[in-house]
């Protein structure tokens, strides 16, 4: 027995055990994931309807807010409304903030209404109404699908089921940010990105008795969850213009203004149906309107008196060259002398008809008329030619005028 061990031992020892090299084998090539296209993000003009619109189902989560902050009130009751994300034309699209006077006193903004249900995000733009309180679609009542447009692509929602309002600047695209109702987007717009679900909003009541309005709210993010890994606790204005004008943390303007249905909406400043459009007939300064100061029927107070014998403006006179039908006197041919030693005097310029003169040129500004000048007549001209003083013509004019009477009594 104790033999039999010896020889399993001495087998034992001469087995020998050979590693195989191992092969350097490169590793495999990297899974190449086509990435989706950069959504074109736009901005939009929508007019605010009065009263709550129909709600739409949307199967992409609203992009991170923008920056926007607000300039201050034009004018007492101006209500801040914007900006935020509208859905239009199969595409989110950036509906710009704006002050704006309430059509009627007793309406009030309401904020846009976002809701993840199963994977699909029910939106109800914002709008003008009656009651403070907004009431949402029930569960069962059914929201037709708003399909996209060709070629877009967005993130589906990410987060838990119920109202919601979207991330903050520089977030994920998809995240959502669970929040009360009415609460309005811009409340987010000072937090900072987030990068995965978690953060939420929450009402913070005020501590005064007998008063239960809503003046902030609390931004609330546990650790992980930013970009940043520190837990958040912040409170924020419950406004949307005092929330929208708190300091960001990341710095993302909205959109640039591409097109849209601004131009084809009749409230728009810049449609050409809109009353205060530039190129509409009953603007004042459309050169058609009556109050325009370039328009034809305009009385001009500053014109000056025309001669009574003058033509109105803009109407064509007779040529200079030809002689007027009313006009006594043929235009006078200039004439050079022929033995003339020394230079050739200039033509004397024709005669115009005081009529033609009279007329002021279209072009020519407006001023007094000038005085009209009356060629001498041949008497005249003879009298003026006679030299000495007036008294020695009148004396020997009333001596011949004697000589005649004397004679006149001879016979």
């Amino acid at each position: 027995m104790r033999r039999a061990f010896l020889l399993v031992g001495l087998a034992l020892c001469r087995c020998t055990v050979v590693l195989t090299p191992s092969r350097n084998l490169p590793p495999p090539p990297p899974i190449s994931v086509e990435s989706p296209p950069p959504v074109v993000e736009t901005t939009v003009y929508v007019e605010p309807p009065i009263e709550a619109p129909p709600p739409v189902a949307v199967r992409w989560a609203p992009p991170p807010m923008r920056v926007e902050p607000p300039p201050p009130a034009p004018y007492p009751g101006a209500v801040w409304i914007g900006g935020y994300w509208h859905w239009d034309d199969g595409r989110w699209g950036w509906f710009q903030g704006r002050w704006m006077l309430p059509p009627q006193p007793q309406l009030i903004w309401l904020s846009p209404y976002y809701e993840n249900r199963n994977g699909l995000v029910i939106y109800i733009a914002g709008h003008w109404s009656r009651s403070t309180s907004y009431t949402p679609p029930p569960p069962n009542v059914f929201v037709p699908v708003s399909e996209a447009r060709p070629g877009y692509m967005g993130s589906a929602p990410v987060g838990p089921n119920g109202v919601f309002v979207p991330p903050p600047p520089g977030s994920r695209a998809g995240v959502i940010i669970p929040a009360p109702i009415g609460t309005p987007p811009a409340v987010v717009v000072s937090a900072p990105p987030v990068v995965r679900p978690g953060m939420t909003i929450q009402q913070s009541v005020s501590n005064t008795p007998n008063v239960t309005n809503i003046t902030n709210v609390a931004v609330v993010a546990p650790p992980g969850v930013t970009q940043t890994g520190r837990p958040v606790r912040t409170m924020v204005p419950a406004e949307a213009h005092a929330a929208a004008g708190l300091p960001p943390v990341v710095r993302a303007p909205p959109p640039a203004a591409g097109p849209s249905n601004a131009a084809f909406h009749p409230e728009y400043p810049g449609h050409p149906e809109h009353p205060e459009y530039s190129g509409h007939p009953e603007h004042p300064w459309h050169p058609e309107h009556p109050d325009h100061p370039d328009h034809l029927a305009r009385p001009d107070s500053f014109a000056q008196p025309q001669a009574p014998n003058a033509q109105p403006v803009g109407s064509p006179g007779p040529p200079p060259s030809q002689p007027s039908r009313l006009s006594p006197m043929p235009p006078v041919q200039p004439h050079t002398l022929a033995a003339s030693p020394g230079p050739a005097p200039s033509p004397r310029p024709p005669q115009v008809p005081e009529r033609a003169q009279a007329a002021p040129r279209p072009d020519a500004p407006r001023s007094a008329p000038p005085p009209i000048f009356h060629p001498p007549t041949p008497r005249e001209q003879d009298r003026g030619s006679k030299r000495g003083p007036p008294d020695a013509a009148e004396s020997g004019r009333d001596k011949d005028q004697k000589n005649k009477r004397d004679k006149v009594e001879r016979q």
